[in-house]
């Protein structure tokens, strides 16, 4: 009868074995972390848009184009994005290179991805900022 104390696994056999298992946790927590980076993303420029509501209602008021409110949003969703982006991307290529030699297939962060993501999660208060009723908005303030 073989006991469990009697296997012994070599060097290669244990690498087969735990490898797949280590890809797939690292592949989850990428996932994590990327849908907690886009969720972090797109609270932003919601939550500035509501609460600046009065503000681009009185603008509306005033007479401001639909562009001109929709580029006032967006251009802070960019500013946002430019940001983290400028601080992520040296702080991904230096933690890259360090991991890389121990980690297969580590590869720095995707910055056109990340501007992909602010430009979408920036769609959608764009939208609500360009169809707010300055009457109705600045009633309800």
């Amino acid at each position: 009868m073989l006991k469990v104390q009697d296997i012994v696994f070599t060097e290669p056999d244990y690498h087969r074995l735990t490898e797949p298992v280590f890809h797939w946790s690292y592949r989850q927590t990428r996932a994590c972390a990327g849908s907690l980076m886009r969720a972090a993303i797109a609270a932003s420029p919601s939550f500035n848009m509501a609460r600046r509501t009065r503000e681009i209602a009185v603008r509306m008021a005033l007479g401001a184009r639909n562009g001109r409110v929709q580029w006032l949003v967006m251009r802070e969703v960019l500013t946002l994005a430019g940001v983290g982006v400028a601080m992520a991307v040296p702080a991904a290529w230096a933690l890259a290179r360090l991991v890389q030699a121990q980690l297969y297939g580590v590869k720095p962060g995707d910055v056109g991805s990340i501007w992909m993501t602010a430009l979408l999660a920036g769609y959608l208060p764009v939208r609500r900022a360009a169809g707010i009723d300055p009457m109705q908005a600045l009633r309800s303030e």
